[in-house]
């Protein structure tokens, strides 16, 4: 099995896909190089890989800053740059044959061809609707990972197999067939991290992350005004809500691989996520989507 790069739009903190997708192969048996989105080094100076969890390590890139991408000829240095570093922290760590992930930023072309002619599959995550510049990386790449199906059946019908459908935790049971039943209760009085959910009654709903201006906030207000008896939990952020079946949990469970999280997965009845218009809910039980949805494809991907 070959190790991995992942190349990511945001940083680890943000835990997003591509900081999701990184763990996910990680706790398969990869090993992760994955790599922030570069600072101008006007900012800060890169340094040497730190370790995140075994096998998983995390690399800030440095580069002039994300103006200059706007000169061509200094665009094509600065991201060429990125990939020698990258390359360079990539041996130091001994990764062998890693294929290459990335997600979408503008200009990052010269980026992917120098990791493609340092012989690494270029796979592109694409997690919306496709921005204008976006569809010469998916052409560039040796495959992309789709996450909306209609973006999906949009896509596959033009570029054909190279595209391929990453399925989400509400799609679980139509691939596997399984039926989820309750999900499993938790003593919180003797677990790690769940005191705070003590207080907080059932049936809770959890953002498993601070409220920003993706989410639909007027919906989860208007929901949560006409279920008093409803909870929603949120964590790590200081929005005013003014409805008492709100809480606002302390410090930020985003990261998996910490003590506890499991257990505070259990705790919560449902996981929400909610963008622009759109409100899912699905069940905390499904929640070994953050191992299992970039799975498959890859695996045939690289046995290939």
């Amino acid at each position: 099995m070959p190790d991995a790069i992942v190349f990511s739009t945001w940083s680890w903190d943000i835990f997003n896909v591509p900081e999701r997708v990184a763990l996910a192969l990680n706790m398969q048996g990869f090993r992760v190089l994955y790599c922030e989105m570069p600072v101008s080094r006007f900012r800060r100076r890169a340094g040497p890989p730190t370790e995140i969890q075994s096998g998983l390590y995390r690399f800030s890139p440095e580069y002039l800053g994300e103006k200059f991408s706007e000169l061509p000829l200094i665009r094509e240095w600065q991201w060429r740059k990125v990939a020698r570093d990258i390359e360079v922290q990539s041996k130091a760590l001994g990764l062998t044959n890693p294929i290459f992930l990335f997600t979408h930023v503008e200009h990052i072309e010269p980026l992917c061809e120098a990791m493609k002619s340092a012989g690494s599959a270029l796979i592109h995550v694409c997690m919306d609707y496709p921005e204008p510049y976006q569809y010469e990386l998916i052409e560039l790449s040796d495959l992309t990972l789709v996450i909306p199906k209609t973006v999906f059946t949009k896509l596959r019908s033009k570029y054909g197999t190279k595209i391929e459908w990453i399925p989400q935790s509400i799609h679980l049971s139509q691939i596997t067939g399984a039926t989820h039943g309750p999900p499993p209760q938790v003593n919180e009085s003797s677990q790690p991290g769940l005191s705070d959910l003590k207080a907080v009654p059932r049936p809770r709903l959890g953002y498993l992350g601070p409220i920003h201006a993706r989410i639909n906030l007027p919906l989860i207000r208007d929901v949560f005004e006409k279920r008093q008896n409803w909870h929603f939990v949120y964590f790590g952020d200081t929005y005013p809500w003014p409805l008492r079946n709100i809480h606002k949990m302390p410090g930020c469970p985003r990261k998996p691989f910490l003590p506890g999280f499991p257990n505070l997965m259990r705790a919560l009845c449902h996981m929400t996520a909610s963008t622009k218009k759109t409100y899912i809910v699905f069940r905390s039980n499904c929640s070994t989507i953050l191992r299992l949805e970039y799975l498959s494809f890859l695996r045939r991907y690289c046995r290939s």
